[in-house]
């Protein structure tokens, strides 16, 4: 069962937890000028909607965002498949392990001596998995990690270059959100600057969900001890791609693509599969 399901950055946005730049806002709760009791159309799409992402500080043109699951995910939700993930706890005793071994070296890390000691450093570290993983294990990298913090070290190409983003990279301000032109449709995406016949009006990566799992299962017990069990669908199968007798569905994750809705005579625009190499 899904218990809860944010598209847009909050999908996209990946955790690293010595590198968080952002934090959530609370979603905004209406139903689109709709009535929840009287309007028909109010039960096909979510109340929730605006939940945002803001800078929690200053991010550099390029840098990746980064949003804090929680440790417990990391700790208890994933367990030992992910044992080895450094918390930010691990990072900053990391740069102050890396401190202390540069102010005893002198600077000097491509010595004997430094590299022995610095040997010696990561087999006192080797009991805690975590803090390990956030020491560089090569000397030479500590000059780097003096200067970066052993956070940004730990992902080389965090930021990324402007010539980079526009070759790999892809536009996902074409649509905003806003009340639709459709009866009784709540929201709909409306395009922010003039699209071409064929540009992309925003990429779509898709969450794969076993169909069961957009199910509500519980029983009503009546008056005279007879229990009924209801199967219900959730309201996330509205959001989804899937054929009828297929146990996949497809939910498009990207900002806004969840607020395009159907026109079955004259539609403006076409889903088609994606032919970049990394999607």
């Amino acid at each position: 069962r899904v218990e809860s399901l944010i598209p847009g950055l909050g999908a996209l946005v990946n955790c690293h937890p010595g590198l968080i730049n952002t934090q959530f806002s609370r979603p905004k709760t209406n139903s689109a000028g709709l009535h929840r009791y009287s309007d028909p159309g109010v039960g096909a799409f979510s109340n929730f909607h605006d939940f945002t992402v803001s800078a929690s500080q200053h991010i550099q043109a390029g840098m990746e965002i980064f949003v804090d699951y929680g440790e417990d995910y990391f700790v208890d939700v994933l367990e030992n498949d992910w044992i080895h993930i450094p918390m930010e706890e691990d990072y900053e005793k990391g740069d102050n392990i890396i401190w202390m071994f540069w102010k005893t070296v002198h600077g000097q890390v491509d010595t004997a001596h430094a590299k022995l000691l610095w040997t010696f450093i990561r087999q006192l570290a080797a009991h805690n998995g975590r803090l390990l993983a956030a020491l560089p294990s090569d000397p030479n990298d500590i000059p780097k990690a003096i200067k970066l913090g052993t956070a940004m070290l730990s992902v080389p190409n965090v930021v990324r270059t402007s010539e980079w983003l526009e070759k790999n990279g892809q536009c996902l301000d074409n649509i905003r959100p806003g009340q639709s032109t459709l009866e009784q449709a709540g929201r709909g995406a409306f395009a922010t600057r003039p699209l071409r016949m064929g540009d992309v009006i925003a990429p779509a990566p898709l969450l794969h969900i076993w169909r069961d799992d957009s199910l509500n299962e519980y029983e009503e017990d009546y008056d005279d001890g007879t229990v009924q069990p209801f199967h219900e669908y959730q309201l996330l199968l509205n959001y989804c791609f899937s054929h009828p007798r297929s146990s996949l569905l497809l939910y498009p994750y990207s900002p806004v693509v969840n607020y395009i809705n159907h026109d079955g005579k004259e539609p403006n625009a076409f889903i088609r599969w994606s032919d970049r190499n990394h999607h």
